[in-house]
């Protein structure tokens, strides 16, 4: 019973983080059309964030099926 509990969680927390690694990349291509201001530092992070995101969402996407 607990088992399958955690199975569906983790479906939810892979979804979760593919949509963080969504609203990152999106962060960062807002960021970059502001180009007055680019700073390539937040470019990074945002892509790095992204990137660990959505590994992390498929990670666990993956894992619950």
């Amino acid at each position: 019973m607990m088992q399958i509990y955690f199975e569906g969680l983790i479906l939810w927390v892979g979804l979760a983080f593919i949509v963080f690694g969504l609203m990152s990349y999106g962060w960062l291509v807002i960021h970059v059309e502001h180009s007055r201001h680019f700073s390539k530092m937040k470019a990074l992070f945002a892509l790095v964030l992204g990137s660990l995101f959505m590994g992390f969402g498929l990670h666990f996407m993956f894992l619950g099926l």
